[in-house]
Parts: structure tokens; sequence; C-alpha cells
């Protein structure tokens, strides 16, 4: 009898420590080939529904470079007008700079915890258009080609076809722009969110030029410099969505952007008449004055990016287009009064846009 216990007394302790041993059985390693998902703090970027996702970080670097290829456009941009007086009767035609698109470099580089991060992001656009003509047989009319007028300031052939000049002129736009915000990211059904916000320092600068030429001499007859500058900063904030395509590695991404800035602008136009090796300052004006300056932005795109251990290379390639409300134009003028001075035009304050495209790369760690 006592055997028989002490044989089921021994049975029930082996099938208790077996108990236990399965209880407390660590996880079966994922099979060969199969991802093992580290789980940890922070974001992880969605490479797509039912995708392995990268290795989750807690937060790190984040930088890029690239460029916008893009083009300015203005409400109003004069660059000459023509006026052909008959007797009794005139008409003109006001011609306007025409740009080009061309590279707008930028970079940025951030760091980030997983969630909460910041960032100093900075761009620069540097181009320049011109036009030029030359007085034409009217058919015995007089012509004149005028420059635009920036604050009032403008000159002018002042011959007849008989006896031809020519006028050239230079428009230039040049852009700093820089940008440190702090950002906060999250995911909502499948969609990195990242909401922005900060300061935003601007400074433009635009320029006019123009000179009239004799065509038979090549002596310079008139010139007019006129140059305008705004330093602005403020606030700038907005909001950037990224979602997956299946697990190809592909991306959509969108991304807006207000800014409200405020600060000083200042403007010169000086026109100077030159003949027989001497030269006479004519004309001059000289104003400034504080500016508010709302910037309005968008982009849309798609993004391709790849895991490389914990960090996520990627690249982007989309349209970006741009509202800078009453940043002028080159002269900051409207067209002048054909029908009265034609030295007669009036200070403008015109919208400029950017249109293009965003093309940048780089790695969030």
């Amino acid at each position: 009898m006592l055997r028989r216990r002490a044989v089921a007394l021994g049975l029930i302790s082996a099938l208790s420590w077996t108990g236990a041993g399965f209880a407390q059985e660590p996880a079966k390693p994922a099979p060969m080939g199969q991802p093992v998902i580290i789980k940890g703090e922070g974001i992880v970027h969605d490479m797509g529904p039912g995708c392995a996702p990268c290795e989750p970080t807690c937060g790190g670097l984040q930088a890029g470079v690239g460029f916008y290829y893009i083009k300015p456009v203005w409400d109003n941009n004069p660059a000459l007008l023509t006026t052909t007086i008959d007797p009794g009767f005139s008409r003109g035609r006001l011609d306007h700079f025409s740009y080009d698109f061309d590279f707008a470099p930028r970079v940025w580089i951030g760091i980030s915890d997983g969630n909460a991060g910041a960032r100093l992001r900075f761009w620069t656009y540097d181009d320049s258009a011109s036009l030029s003509r030359i007085d034409d047989d009217a058919g015995g009319a007089v012509l004149r080609i005028s420059s635009a007028a920036p604050l009032g300031v403008s000159i002018g052939t002042t011959v007849t076809a008989q006896a031809p000049q020519s006028i050239a002129a230079v428009g230039d736009l040049q852009l700093e722009v820089w940008d440190l915000e702090g950002t906060y990211t999250h995911q909502v059904c499948g969609f990195d969110i990242t909401y922005f916000g900060g300061l935003r320092y601007v400074h433009m600068s635009q320029s006019y030029n123009a000179a009239v030429v004799d065509t038979n001499t090549g002596l310079l007859l008139e010139a007019l410099s006129s140059g305008h500058n705004l330093n602005v900063a403020g606030l700038t904030g907005g909001v950037e969505t990224r979602r997956a395509i299946g697990c190809t590695g592909l991306a959509v991404y969108g991304s807006s952007r207000a800014s409200l800035l405020y600060g000083h602008s200042r403007q010169t136009a000086v026109a100077i008449t030159s003949g027989l090796g001497t030269e006479t300052l004519s004309e001059g004006a000289d104003t400034s004055r504080e500016d508010l300056l709302p910037i309005l932005e968008a982009e849309l795109g798609v993004e391709y990016s790849t895991c490389m251990g914990n960090s996520t290379l990627f690249i982007q390639a989309g349209l970006v287009g741009q509202v800078w409300f009453g940043a002028g134009n080159n002269s900051r003028s409207s067209t002048p009064d054909i029908l009265g001075p034609v030295s007669g035009g009036t200070i403008s304050d015109d919208n400029l846009g950017f249109f293009g495209l965003s093309i940048a790369g780089g790695i969030r760690y």
C-alpha cells in the first residue's frame, strides 16, 4: 500500500513539473525567411497593409537634399512698353518678362524621438529674365519704347524710325528661405501624419535694370537701375501625409503649408542720362515700409523607400505650387499710363507664384 501511494505521488509531482515547464516555455523562433518584428517605442513607418515594416527605432536623425525645378509667375511684371504715335491716334503694347524653369536647391536636417521632433530647412532660388527691342519702320509714325516705371522713374527711346535706338531690360529674383520647426508624427489607418509648426525667415531681392543705346554709334544714352529688398520673419506651419501602396515600397505623399511673415522692405530707383563722356543724374527715388507677407504652399507626389538595417532610404518626386501674396514684381510697378505721360507707372505689389517639380531624397534613421 505504501509503495502504491509513493508511486502515485511521484506521478503527480512529475506532471506538475511538466505543466510548469510548458507554461514557461519560450516562444518558438520564426521560421527561416520570415521577418522578426521587435516591438518597441516610437513610430514605424508603414510599408503597406500586411507588409513587414523596417525595424522600429526610438527616433533619431532625419536628413535629405533635393531641389525644386520651378518657374516664377506674376500677375503683372512689365518689361518694355512700345507706343506708336500717329497724328490723332496712339496705340501701345506692353511686353512682360517671361521666366524659364530653373533649379532651386534645398536641404533639411532634423531629429525625432519617434513621435516629437525638430528640424531645420533651407532653400534658395536665383534667376533672371531679359527682353530687348529696337525702333523699326513705323511708316513715318513716331515710336517710343519705354522701360517699366519703378517709383515713377523710367527711360525710353526718343527718335524716329530713321534714327533707330535700342532698349534692353533685365529683371532678377533672388530668394533665401529658412524654416525652424517642431514636428509630431503619428499613424492613423495606415497613414503617416506629421504636423509641423515654427518660425520662418525670408530674404527676397528683386531688381530691374534697363539701358537705351544708339544703334549707329553704340553710345549708351540712358540707363535705369532699380531694386527692392524684403526681409521678413514670422510663423509657419502645416501637415504632411504619407500612404503606402501595397508592399511595393511605393507610397503617395502630400503636404500643405501656410506662413504669415512681417518685416521691412526698401526700394530705390535711379535713372541716368549719358553722353559725350559725361553722366548726369536725371531722376531718383527711394521708399521704405513695413510689410506683411502671407504665403501658401502645397505639394503632391510619389515616394519610393527601402529598408537598410534600422534606417529607411527614400526618394520623392512630385508637383509643387506656391503663392506669395503681395511680394511684388521685378520693378514693383504697374503698366505705365499709355494715354498720359509714359513715365507715369504706379507702385504695384503683385502676387508672385511658383509652379513646378520637387525632387528629393534622404534618410530616416
